[in-house]
């Protein structure tokens, strides 16, 4: 061995990679061997692509291929050329691989790998196949691959969640595990509830999923488990149950701060439920921890977005999906940012990008509801609302979804009332809310302002006490309506259209004389203040509600389109005349993408 070799596979060895590519060029390979030669030339390639350098590490591959197949035509036998040799011609191929998937050719990535013969394909090449056919839209061949995987690795989790969302059952997944033999029986109790939490999550049987995890939480050495919090955040946030959903996912994140899964979703709700404090905050933490993930960019697009400025909002949600073109929280955020725009045509492609990597979303459905009634295609849009009825089994947010397209169709109102009546037995205040705007229109106010009365006995909600107030204003019954409109201010201080409904209160009564009434006002007000003095920076509660409701008011998944409105004077954020820090730290980046999608 010459001693040069030595000293340059000492190098490599030692991960000196940048010296060794610089070394490399200055050594003569004519008086080597050819094993010798070509090793070097695979260290080359192996520490160009440690050096992110992969257009050259690509090349070099490329030129060790050739190199082993004329080798291999001298040899009398090629296990005598890969026994000395540092990577065999399969591996070379699964670092071809990982250089195309590093410059973006998955075409060229899943020729490189289905160039290896099936009986010298590893489960590490399976897997790598499944994940280049699921983003490439080959279920059944994605299916077939992580299928080999989960034979020999039945703990490999990840594998068995990519064909939950496949479309496979829990009975073939546990038969494919236990074929292999190779399933720990220790292990048996926790698998068998992760596979059930996971197919409960992405077949959209939300409160199942929220069962079996709080029954593995239940579990000693499971408590405070990072992954079970956050499956058990996740079907709350899938399900429309935001503030049980942030709740969860910020003790995920406080138990690791490093995690980023899931993290997109906590930003869209901490959008949706109008903390513009804590997105601000979770958005700088995402961003610190790194910039080269999907969800720190989604983060920092709500938090632009919370605050109408939509430019930099569509920027970020794009620099998003150039990362991770399969985000979902990404897509949505785009699709929302159109919407609001008015670009109905860009927002409906990114839902129906959503709606296809993520059947199990709603908020996919709801966007494109809310894309075809903003285009007054009504039709279209009571069609939509159908499939998501059937795709979530009637769930009382699709019932309510599927109304609210009704409501913008004058002849066919009266088929959303039974709707309404049905998803508001379950207690989903969004459709309570309608419920009690469709009543009052067909003028039956004594009736809206008995099931008000009846909601509240079961669940508090400053939309409700605001809706109770406005109802009995115009009965007359002022006193009441002041009562009613305390209550919504004391929930959510900044709910205007209670602050209206005194004020209307406070000037009919100056006009025969009422001063009584406007000192007693001003003293109950200031109680209500100081009670909620640090609720009072820049918190919104979405719709008016109060903090048991959960999703606020609005259609699941939005921030008051279509179902219920916010406020008309909603304050977001204070003045933003100026950039927040947070903000302003990405500001100079080309932001120039408004009119494409």
């Amino acid at each position: 061995m010459h001693e040069v070799y030595q000293a340059m596979e000492q190098m490599f060895s030692c991960g000196l990679y940048s010296s060794y590519s610089s070394a490399f060029q200055y050594i003569d390979t004519s008086n080597l061997t050819k094993i010798e030669a070509l090793n070097l030339n695979i260290y080359q390639a192996t520490s160009l692509k440690n050096l992110q350098d992969f257009h050259r590490a690509e090349s070099v591959y490329h030129n060790v291929l050739q190199l082993m197949k004329q080798l291999t035509a001298k040899q009398k036998s090629r296990s005598e050329n890969n026994e000395s040799l540092y990577q065999n011609e399969n591996e070379i191929k699964y670092s071809l691989y990982e250089c195309y998937v590093a410059l973006g050719q998955t075409n060229a990535a899943i020729n490189q790998l289905q160039n290896i013969p099936p009986k010298h394909r590893d489960k590490k090449v399976y897997h790598a196949l499944g994940s280049l056919y699921s983003k490439t839209g080959l279920d059944h061949p994605a299916s077939a691959a992580y299928k080999e995987v989960l034979k020999e690795c039945p703990l490999a989790l990840d594998a068995i969640v990519a064909l939950l969302k496949l479309g496979m059952s829990t009975k073939e997944i546990q038969d494919i595990a236990a074929s292999g033999g190779k399933l720990p029986t220790s292990e048996s109790t926790w698998y068998h509830s992760y596979i059930n939490t996971q197919a409960t999550l992405y077949g959209k049987d939300f409160k199942a999923c929220v069962k079996e995890c709080r029954n593995l939480e239940d579990k000693q050495e499971f408590q405070g488990c990072v992954d079970v919090l956050l499956t058990c955040g996740l079907a709350h946030a899938y399900a429309g149950e935001y503030e049980e959903a942030r709740i969860l996912l910020q003790r995920a994140y406080s138990n690791d701060n490093f995690l980023f899964q899931g993290m997109d979703t906590l930003a869209s709700i901490l959008y949706r439920t109008n903390k513009v404090a804590e997105l601000e905050s979770h958005s700088a933490k995402l961003m610190n921890t790194s910039d080269q993930r999907a969800e720190s960019w989604v983060a920092i697009g709500y938090y632009c977005h919370l605050n109408k400025n939509f430019k930099r909002a569509v920027y970020f949600a794009h620099k998003a999906c150039q990362i991770d073109p399969r985000n979902v929280e990404a897509l949505l955020l785009k699709g929302n940012i159109f919407l609001d725009l008015k670009k109905y045509r860009d927002a409906t492609n990114h839902f129906r990008e959503a709606l296809q990597l993520a059947p199990y979303r709603l908020e996919a459905h709801q966007g494109i509801v809310e894309c075809y009634i903003g285009s007054q295609r009504h039709r279209e849009a009571a069609n939509a609302a159908t499939e998501a009825c059937k795709q979530f089994n009637n769930s009382p947010r699709a019932l309510t979804l599927y109304a609210t397209a009704l409501l913008k169709e004058p002849l066919v109102i009266g088929r959303a009332k039974p709707l309404l009546e049905r998803a508001a037995e379950t207690g989903y205040l969004p459709a309570v809310y309608l419920l009690v705007d469709l009543l009052e229109r067909e003028g039956a106010q004594e009736k809206a302002v008995a099931y008000i009365k009846k909601n509240l006995e079961h669940e508090t909600s400053g939309r409700l006490y605001q809706m109770l107030g406005d109802l009995l204003l115009k009965q007359g019954k002022e006193a009441e309506a002041m009562e009613q409109f305390s209550l919504a201010l004391s929930m959510n201080p900044q709910d205007d259209l209670a602050l209206a409904g005194l004020q209307r209160i406070e000037a009919a009564n100056d006009g025969v004389g009422g001063v009584g009434l406007e000192a007693s006002y001003d003293l109950e007000m200031t109680e209500v203040a100081s009670n909620n003095e640090s609720s009072m920076v820049g918190v919104v509660v979405s719709g008016g509600g109060g903090g048991s409701e959960g999703s606020g008011g609005g259609i699941p998944g939005s921030r008051g389109r279509g179902i219920v409105s916010p406020s008309p004077g909603s304050r977001v954020g204070g003045d933003l005349g100026e950039d927040s820090e947070t903000e302003a730290v990405w500001s100079d980046g080309d932001l120039n993408i408004i009119g494409g999608s």
